[in-house]
């Protein structure tokens, strides 16, 4: 039998409420330092670990939309708001890694395709789109060619310059890039 319509009410409430407790415990930590699963808890009242995670991941989501605030999960410990050199140097490596595997097992998935013929005209182009796309984030973000561009790329100028143009390129989008505030 499904929950009384005012047991879920209380539920969402009680979780939108722990989630705001936590992006304000978050909100405050400096960088570098960490905030422990157990003060967390605490704060929240919620002992079971799962729980403290969906619950902080949705407070993390949160805040990594305010500028400066990153955290990562250490295992067994809490969250930790990364500087800004941990930012730049973790966060795009971290990121590319993820991206290029998932591209990768994109790309293998679309090659199970037993009988291109029979598809429609529109879930071919659909296809060669996923295809192309997915083929070309896999080459392009190889670790021999992400060498390769941060080579070629000497001033942290020339970087955001760079990547508003592969931005724009991408998205059609024009992007200014960060003024290095």
């Amino acid at each position: 039998m499904p929950p009384a319509p005012e047991a879920e009410l209380h539920t969402r409430s009680q979780w939108s409420l722990r989630v705001e407790l936590l992006v304000a415990a978050l909100a405050v930590v400096e960088q570098g330092r960490t905030v422990t699963y157990e003060a967390l808890s605490t704060l929240t009242g919620v002992q079971d670990r799962e729980e403290l995670h969906s619950l902080a991941n949705a407070a993390r989501k949160q805040v990594l939309e305010e500028p400066g605030f990153v955290f990562r999960a250490i295992d067994n410990v809490g969250y930790a708001r990364l500087t800004d050199a941990e930012i730049a140097a973790r966060v795009p490596v971290e990121s590319r890694a993820r991206m290029r595997r998932r591209a990768s097992r994109t790309r293998k998935e679309l090659e199970c395709v037993t009988d291109f013929s029979a598809l429609t005209p529109a879930d071919r182009a659909k296809w060669n789109a996923g295809y192309a796309i997915n083929s070309v984030v896999e080459h392009a973000l190889h670790a021999t060619r992400v060498q390769t561009v941060l080579t070629g790329v000497s001033s942290s100028e020339q970087q955001r310059i760079a990547a508003a143009n592969l931005i724009e390129m991408l998205t059609g989008k024009k992007d200014k890039p960060n003024s290095g505030q």
